[in-house]
């Protein structure tokens, strides 16, 4: 987990911006906001048992929301994560509530924390097993709103989802094991706001 951390701090870094070189429309934030965005990410799954190992892949996101004030908007998230392989099919979802704070309201750099549901599904089809697990997670993250509208803005962003208590189903049958999906995702995103 420690190797997903310094990658997001090393996005959080990139995102932050330096001098005049976002230099832009002015930041303003009104009513209702949706983003949507799209690029890739790494995944990893902790269980008793597992290999620890990570899988790359796509990732997507969806986000409605509303402004709450210059500083802050409150709104709902489906975020995913998916990889196809010739064996195996990997889905990581989560449907969260979530709040873009943005520290210095002039410019475009936010941070995300959200909390919600978290669920995975691991289908092997060389050998005919399918596991699944849904169960509590939360997200934090970083983007920055690059204005090239009044009401729109590219959205470069960086975001960790972790899942906290799933319980594993095999083919259908609960064995009671814990398991702890996570993803780290970078991406672009189209914001309206």
């Amino acid at each position: 987990m420690r190797t997903e951390f310094a990658i997001l701090t090393l996005a959080l870094g990139l995102l932050i911006p330096a001098g005049e070189t976002f230099a832009q429309r002015p930041q303003t934030r009104e009513g209702f906001n949706i983003g949507v965005g799209f690029g890739g990410g790494s995944a990893g799954i902790d269980c008793r048992g597992c290999r620890p190992s990570r899988q790359s892949g796509t990732v997507f996101y969806l986000n409605v929301g509303s402004t709450i004030n210059r500083r802050l908007t409150l709104g709902g998230e489906l975020n995913a994560f998916a990889r196809n392989s010739q064996n195996e099919d990997d889905r990581i979802g989560s449907l969260m509530a979530v709040a873009h704070f943005y520290p210095a309201p002039a410019i475009g750099f936010f941070l995300i924390g959200g909390g919600g549901m978290t669920s995975m599904s691991l289908d092997n089809r060389v050998d005919l097993v399918k596991v699944t697990s849904t169960g509590l997670g939360a997200e934090i993250g970083a983007g920055y709103d690059v204005r090239l509208g009044r009401n729109f803005s590219l959205t470069p962003y960086a975001a960790f989802v972790q899942g906290f208590t799933g319980i594993a189903k095999l083919n259908g049958v609960s064995n009671y094991e814990k398991v702890t999906p996570n993803y780290v995702q970078f991406g672009l995103g189209f914001t309206w706001h």
